[in-house]
């Protein structure tokens, strides 16, 4: 299910989608896993190692900076971000923007609805979270896998992988508008400068840089690994790091040279084996 689009958070995070039905993909081995505090220390280490590779963009002036020098970071200071994203409200919080009741201006007339993306049916259900029941359905693409609000938070965006197109739905009044042609679209997510949509193309192996608005594609960059599907930004928007789920591979990306600049496999010991 995913989250509701009227979900307010810094535009680093606007970009987060939820995860929708999965249908026809699954990981290389459903059903059993590794226990779940193994497999996050080993995740977590991993991305510590990615995160402390090649960057330019996050340079000395982190927030971790002062702890590790023994200082402290005097209250409101913040280091310098991406060029054209909103500073952080807290520069030792991430998710400092993602509190109850701190809804940005922009969605406070929007109706609270949770919109559903249903892989098997191409339709999105959207439920009133009052009551949870289906009050719409709304015929989309092929296989639609995550529904994702734009950098602005006016439009969400239906990911139609399959179908290779994305479906606008207008969060104010709940009505799909005419699709657009995007190939792959498996997820979506939005620089933190507001300037690029970044296309998950899983099947394509690319990550592709849209036109947040038009959707024109600006910058394709091809990947190696196999299943690129979700990012996460650093907190000052310079860097993503982006899952590649069929290969166990995590890739960080500058964000403003849309280039990527540093690769990580996942050590895969003690996954299940097929008998």
């Amino acid at each position: 299910m995913s989250q509701s689009s009227i979900q307010s958070s810094q535009p680093a995070q606007s970009a987060q989608s939820a995860r929708g039905r999965r249908g026809a993909r699954s990981g290389p081995c459903p059903g059993r896993s590794r226990p779940r505090r193994v497999r996050r220390a080993l995740l977590f280490a991993a991305a510590g190692v990615l995160l402390a590779s090649g960057c330019g963009g996050s340079g000395d002036d982190g927030p971790g900076t002062a702890a590790r020098e023994g200082g402290t970071r005097k209250a409101g200071a913040a280091p310098a971000g991406l060029p054209g994203m909103p500073p952080l409200l807290d520069p030792n919080d991430l998710y400092a923007a993602d509190r109850p009741n701190a809804l940005s201006p922009v969605v406070k007339d929007f109706p609270s609805r949770v919109y559903v993306p249903n892989t098997e049916s191409d339709t999105v259900s959207v439920i009133d979270p009052k009551t949870y029941k289906v009050i719409e359905t709304i015929p989309v693409g092929r296989q639609p896998q995550h529904v994702v609000p734009s950098w602005d938070l006016k439009t969400l965006w239906v990911n139609n992988d399959r179908g290779h197109t994305l479906t606008p739905i207008d969060p104010a009044t709940g009505k799909a508008g005419k699709t657009v042609d995007v190939h792959d679209p498996y997820n979506l997510y939005f620089t933190p400068d507001g300037k690029y949509a970044v296309v998950m193309a899983s099947m394509d192996r690319e990550l592709v840089f849209r036109d947040a608005h038009t959707m024109k594609r600006m910058k394709t960059e091809p990947v190696n690994c196999k299943g690129v599907n979700h990012a996460d930004f650093s907190p000052d928007g310079k860097y993503f790091i982006v899952s590649c789920e069929f290969s166990g591979e995590l890739l960080k990306v500058d964000t403003a040279r849309m280039k990527v600049i540093a690769k990580q496999k996942l050590p895969f010991e003690g996954r299940c084996r097929r008998t």
